[in-house]
């Protein structure tokens, strides 16, 4: 992890963006969701860098220009967050190129993108295992089609993990003083 916090803090500190992609299977559900999340709580933790940080969503399987799915923009929405102007997009090698951290919501997206492009493993983690050592379960279940409780399940995991990455980037990494 020292190599990453280097990385990222002489980055912001040359006023260069720092690219982190939240990717899951098809970008309308939860890497939009978690990227809107992810974007807000490191709003409120960073004050100096937070502008250099670009956060953006992919899917390992996306077509190019689906909006979010209906149910994830209306819990959105009721949270504060806009994402009404989602458009998916796969994850391409233009994206894999200028990457410095990929946050994947299952261990098989990883695994098919570190299979394609072995430089990255250092970069690819999924949500639940990134910066945290005591992790058992590696997947976020999608709930996309499913019941409104199944929404709300991952809602409250893409809450809770947000707000612990972002305090982990923003005290750990950027180092914002």
């Amino acid at each position: 992890m020292k190599n990453f916090t280097t990385t990222i803090f002489t980055k912001l500190s040359q006023k260069k963006p720092f690219h982190i992609i939240v990717s899951c299977k098809a970008n309308i559900t939860r890497s939009v969701y978690f990227e809107a999340v992810l974007k807000h709580e490191l709003s409120k933790l960073i004050t100096r860098f937070h502008k250099r940080i670009d956060i953006v969503s992919a899917g390992v399987y996306a077509g190019i220009g689906d909006s979010a799915n209906s149910t994830i923009q209306q819990i959105a929405k009721a949270q504060g967050l806009d994402i009404s102007k989602h458009s998916s997009t796969p994850i391409e090698n233009r994206l894999a190129k200028k990457v410095d951290l990929i946050l994947f919501m299952e261990k098989w997206q990883k695994d098919l993108v570190t299979e394609d492009y072995p430089n990255l493993v250092s970069k690819c983690h999924t949500v639940l295992e990134y910066a945290n050592a005591k992790v058992s379960e590696t997947c976020i279940q999608d709930p996309t089609g499913k019941a409104i409780e199944e929404y709300e399940v991952f809602v409250k995991i893409a809450n809770k993990e947000a707000k612990r990455i972002a305090k982990h980037l923003a005290y750990n990494v950027i180092m914002d003083s």
